[in-house]
């Protein structure tokens, strides 16, 4: 099936030759018994093959069998890059180039309509990464089409096939080692290491611009969104002793400070919660996700909610009213909970009467992410009807219902197998949400919620980094430790997205230098690490090759934290991932001293956050293996 740009395949095969030459290659026709591509395209000037050239119809799914061969192919001939090339993407890149195609965001700023992927989900441990994002054709062509086409009819067939860029560049090794799941046994130690490093020294500098030292503003959103969890899990109710460090350990998990809780270190303490849920309402709440299978949480949020009806705060009424929803999936549930939201609102200290850090997490965070997704039109026009709502959070609403939008026409496929309406459909709703959070943030750039989500819209769209980065730096000077904002700008790096191992890095570099520990900035060089490490094949390769330098700023970091931190929980993290990290990329010496200094009080999670299980290491390292189990038996049952 060839696309109606053309008058043959024949007719494609040639412009894209043509097209190849005008960006300077030299291409060369490839007839060769056991190959699958057309061409090969040499650079003039060495005379050194640079890539193989597959042509292929519209229509044609590629299995990954299919790229490891075309991969293994081009291997043979020294070549490591493949270009796949389908009329549809061809025909889309010339006529938006010649018309000038793009994107408008209302900032005087415009994107041309490249292919791209959804943020991958998290990649289970040791998995391998998935192929590169599509990549857009760097050269330029000039327009040309049928005799006799009108430019309206060029324009509607452009509309109509302009999101299928199908033009997939990637490295046949990269691709090889993919399919394969592990690396040649001939790549020497040293050859690992040397993989993806960059002198600290020859980085490009991240001016971050962050202040260098801590807000004298008492009331932070930090502070205020402590407060906030203090208050509906009613710490100051309990008495000091160990239900109250469990309390303050779940304020500072809500807040987003504590990344992962141990809750085996709190054993009793949540037997204490679980026998008596009626006078610890709040931290049941807060607990519910931690129960093990969902249908044990549905079976208990259901059993809570009689009670949290009684004890009347409305954001646990709704916190508990959403997990449901999002644990049940049931229709009937996501229009309570959407419910829920409007008896919110129609509070006298309902939401709008709470600082814009509280509404965004009231509306957006945990289970209300799946509400505002899944109740899409209803919630949206919820929080429109309100007239107390402020302007800047309902264009902040409905640019995220737009963002969600885009992506559910898009669909969570690769991109050669989005079809035309859903590339149509996921730059349709990116414009309404580029322009719906512009807005939002024209209304109140004081705010850090729609710059960060515009990072999302940059990316989905495809925009330079120099954009992105724009709204990154809109969204932290609004909020300077803003954690959504650290959090999107570090997908938007990466390779995949169009980034680069050296910007990842140098981004880390700069967020560990400001030395406001605090707030979550320096931790971001963890994250970064972390993200540089799913590019790799392995993790453990990734973190067996960190240069001195490296390994210096994550331990200072980690000592950092430890030494600053006031509640004991979140020191004990840094200290347990400071053991997984020395056991993985130092000296397991040091690491079983460390382990054993810890004790009881290592964070089982925050190890696993490494290429290894919390037993392996314990067992490796020679040391006794604690009980693992966070509830004794009588109250699991």
């Amino acid at each position: 099936m060839t696309h109606p740009s053309f008058s043959s395949f024949s007719e494609f095969e040639k412009l894209v030759c043509d097209s190849l030459q005008a960006a300077g290659a030299e291409v060369l026709p490839v007839s060769k018994d056991g190959v699958d591509f057309q061409y090969a395209t040499r650079n003039p000037e060495s005379g050194s093959v640079e890539s193989v050239v597959v042509l292929i119809e519209d229509g044609n799914e590629l299995s990954v069998e299919q790229l490891q061969s075309f991969s293994e192919q081009a291997s043979r001939f020294g070549v490591d890059r493949v270009q796949i090339f389908t009329p549809t993407s061809f025909s889309s890149q010339i006529a938006m180039e010649a018309l000038g195609l793009c994107i408008s965001l209302n900032d005087g700023n415009s994107v041309s309509a490249a292919s791209a992927s959804k943020t991958p989900p998290p990649l289970p441990r040791n998995s391998p990464p998935p192929l590169p994002r599509v990549l857009s054709p760097a050269a330029a062509v000039e327009p040309r089409s049928k005799p006799g086409k009108s430019a309206l009819g060029l324009i509607g067939t452009v509309i109509a096939g302009t999101a299928a860029v199908f033009l997939l560049l990637f490295t046949a090794k990269f691709a090889l080692k993919v399919a394969s799941g592990q690396l040649s046994s001939s790549e020497s130690e040293a050859e690992v290491r040397g993989r993806h490093q960059t002198p600290q020294a020859e980085l490009p500098e991240f001016p971050l611009g962050v202040s260098p030292a801590p807000s004298a503003v008492a009331e932070t959103p930090k502070a205020i969104l402590r407060e906030h969890f203090s208050r509906i899990y009613g710490v100051d109710q309990i008495p000091d002793g160990a239900l109250k460090r469990l309390a303050s350990a779940l304020v500072l998990r809500s807040t987003g400070e504590l990344p992962y809780l141990d809750l085996t270190l709190h054993r009793d303490s949540v037997a204490e919660v679980w026998k008596s849920p009626s006078r610890y309402p709040g931290l049941a709440t807060a607990l519910i996700r931690d129960l093990g299978e969902a249908d044990l949480q549905l079976r208990t949020v259901e059993a809570l909610l009689p009670i949290l009806e009684t004890h009347g705060d409305p954001f646990l009424l709704l916190k508990a009213k959403a997990t449901r929803a999002e644990l049940s999936k049931d229709a009937d549930h996501l229009e309570v909970a959407i419910e829920a939201v409007g008896s919110l609102l129609e509070k006298t200290y309902g939401l709008q009467q709470h600082d814009p850090s509280v509404q965004i997490v009231a509306l957006y965070a945990g289970p209300m992410d799946y509400v505002s997704d899944e109740g899409g039109k209803d919630f949206l026009e919820l929080l429109s009807a309100n007239t107390a709502i402020p302007e800047w959070l309902i264009r902040y609403a409905e640019g995220r219902y737009h963002i969600d939008a885009a992506w559910k026409a898009r669909g969570s496929g690769w991109a050669y197998s989005v079809t035309q309406e859903g590339w149509e459909g996921f730059y349709r709703e990116l414009q309404l949400a580029g322009a719906a959070l512009h807005k939002s943030w024209e209304a109140n750039p004081e705010y850090p919620y729609a710059p960060a989500s515009m990072i999302k819209v940059c990316m989905g769209a495809s925009l330079p980094d120099k954009e992105t980065r724009t709204w990154f730096l809109r969204a932290i000077e609004a909020q300077e430790d803003y954690l959504p904002a650290y959090r999107n700008y570090l997908w938007s790096i990466l390779p995949r997205w169009g980034g680069s191992d050296a910007q990842l890095a140098s981004f880390g570099i700069a967020c560990v230098n400001s030395n406001r520990y605090d707030t979550c900035i320096p931790a971001i060089l963890l994250e970064s690490h972390h993200r540089r490490a799913m590019e790799w094949e392995s993790e453990w390769e990734y973190w067996q090759a960190r240069s001195d330098e490296e390994i210096r700023d994550l331990r200072n970091m980690f000592a950092a934290y430890a030494d600053s931190a006031e509640n004991p929980d979140l020191r004990n993290y840094y200290r347990s991932v400071e053991v997984a990290f020395v056991f993985t990329s130092v000296d397991r010496d040091e690491a079983r001293d460390l382990l054993s200094a810890l004790g009881t009080e290592c964070n089982k999670p925050a190890v696993e956050t490494f290429p290894f299980q919390y037993e392996t290491i314990v067992s490796t390292l020679g040391l006794p293996l604690a009980d693992a189990n966070s509830l004794p038996p009588d109250v699991e049952e």
